[in-house]
């Protein structure tokens, strides 16, 4: 099984797999998304998983939008990727990039070290913004503290835990 994880997009992962054992499939993607199974709720930021099988794909252009892209992982000589060129600005710059990549190791390891950059700087986004949520509920919690309630109603209101909510009481206070 084949998989990519989009850097721009990390929480949307590609996989290229062999699903012919499953029972009545027979489509050639498969969108997999996290939700509640009592809710029905698609949980928020929740990778969306993406299956391909490359075995049950039409092998004449059947006009969709995605053939092309079956048709770029499918392929396996530089012919057939110079063929897929032309079809969209986004397969010849994938094309293109393939290529580069596959001609050295010094083109593959620029690409790893870009693209792990890249997840660096999401995984820094992602922490920064969890960071920025913990002191905004700490500073909720701080508010409502001076209009004097209940530690109990703080932390359910800030999703706290009561000793976090009395940690700040006591800081408040002295």
């Amino acid at each position: 099984m084949l998989c990519w994880t989009f850097p721009l997009y990390p929480h949307v992962t590609l996989h290229v797999a062999g699903l012919e054992d499953v029972p009545n499939w027979t489509a050639v993607i498969h969108c997999f998304e996290f939700r509640d199974q009592k809710t029905g709720l698609i949980y928020p930021n929740s990778p969306l998983i993406i299956a391909v099988e490359l075995k049950k794909m039409p092998e004449v252009d059947d006009g969709t939008p995605m053939w092309p892209w079956l048709k770029f992982f499918r392929s396996t000589t530089p012919e057939e990727f110079e063929t897929l060129k032309g079809r969209s600005e986004a397969m010849s710059e994938s094309v293109t990039r393939l290529m580069e990549m596959s001609a050295s190791k010094r083109e593959r390891m620029r690409a790893e070290s870009r693209d792990k950059f890249l997840w660096d700087q999401a995984a820094l986004r992602r922490a920064g913004l969890a960071e920025g949520e913990a002191k905004k509920q700490t500073e909720i919690a701080r508010q409502l503290l001076k209009m004097k309630m209940l530690l109990s109603d703080i932390a359910s209101a800030t999703g706290l835990s009561e000793a976090e909510v009395k940690r700040l009481s006591l800081e408040t206070n002295s």
